[in-house]
């Protein structure tokens, strides 16, 4: 039951990432659109992207109300030296990285595949 419940937070944990990132473009957007919107003295528009910002910062507080956390089970520590230094040795290309071998250190979860 426990290997259920952990599976199923870290499944909610990631619907919650993906959610926060898609309102996050979709505020962007409104305030680039609002500020346009205001330049161009157009209050009925003013007023709707406002109500838009508004459901998209409420819809994001209550995603950010369920702070995911994983177990303190699961928590394992990192050299973050060891882990900065193979990133950029990563990034520099002296080094290939294979995800089919790797599991992220800090929570002990295969990455997903895309």
């Amino acid at each position: 039951m426990d290997e259920l419940r952990r599976a199923l937070s870290e499944r909610l944990c990631v619907l919650a990432h993906d959610l926060n990132n898609g309102l996050g473009v979709i505020s962007g957007y409104c305030e680039l659109m609002l500020e346009q919107a205001e330049k161009n003295s157009d209050p009925e528009y003013v007023k709707r992207l406002q109500l838009m910002l508004e459901v998209v910062h409420r819809l994001a507080k209550r995603i950010n109300g369920h702070e995911c956390r994983v177990a303190s089970a699961q928590q394992a520590s990192v050299n973050l030296i060891t882990e900065v230094n193979q990133t950029a040795d990563y990034s520099n290309g002296s080094r290939k990285y294979d995800d089919t071998a790797h599991t992220p250190k800090w929570t002990g979860v295969p990455l997903p595949r895309h």
